[in-house]
């Protein structure tokens, strides 16, 4: 499984209250606007892939803002399953 920490950084509209944070348009949680800094959320997903990150802003009364861009994720952890063999190209004496 795969943690990814992401930063939102803190909105200028005093009406916010959370965010909303999605993998591929899914709701994957929710993290409240901290009174100062930035909020931090923590995604775990649970495969190799691409993935597409969007958060969105919730003021106190439920109104969602605009999902954001896109932020494009690719995740991949394991390495090639066969090595290319080498092949002698030439051998030089360099004095």
């Amino acid at each position: 499984m795969w943690s990814v920490i992401v930063r939102v950084p803190r909105s200028v509209d005093a009406d916010v209250a959370k965010y909303r944070l999605y993998v591929n348009g899914i709701l994957d949680g929710e993290v409240a606007q901290p009174p100062s800094g930035d909020a931090q959320y923590t995604y775990h997903i649970p495969a190799d892939g691409d993935y597409r990150l969007t958060n969105l802003a919730v003021d106190a009364d439920g109104n969602e803002g605009m999902v954001s861009d896109p932020m494009p994720l690719h995740l991949d952890h394991l390495a090639p399953s066969q090595q290319a063999p080498l092949t002698l190209v030439s051998v030089t004496w360099v004095p």
